[in-house]
């Protein structure tokens, strides 16, 4: 072979290493924006889940507070409910301090 054959030989071997980088590039480049564009996707996510978060952090602690008060309510009907029954049962005992006594027993 002679020297000039080796250099177009080496010519068409560097064309079509060239070629194939150039089919090759565009591709890789694609897949890498495709990449890129799923990692945004995923970091978008993200942030709607995080805002989503602090939106059901914010919900909870309001009803932990609504559950607080409505205890809080219950505690005080309760305690209410009790003296009011406390009081209904001394008022129909009869009054013993004052030495008063029912119709009934007076009359014995």
């Amino acid at each position: 072979m002679s020297m000039s054959d080796k250099s177009r030989s080496h010519r068409r071997s560097c064309c079509a290493a060239i070629a194939v980088c150039a089919a090759i590039v565009p591709a890789v480049a694609d897949a890498q924006d495709a990449e890129i564009d799923r990692i945004e996707a995923i970091e978008r996510k993200i942030h709607g889940l995080e805002s989503e978060l602090q939106r059901l952090k914010g919900e909870l602690g309001e009803a932990k507070q609504q559950l607080r008060q409505s205890r809080s309510e219950a505690l005080r009907a309760k305690e209410g409910a009790r003296q009011a029954r406390e009081a209904a049962n001394r008022a129909s005992r009869p009054c013993r301090s004052s030495g008063l006594l029912s119709p009934r027993k007076a009359s014995r």
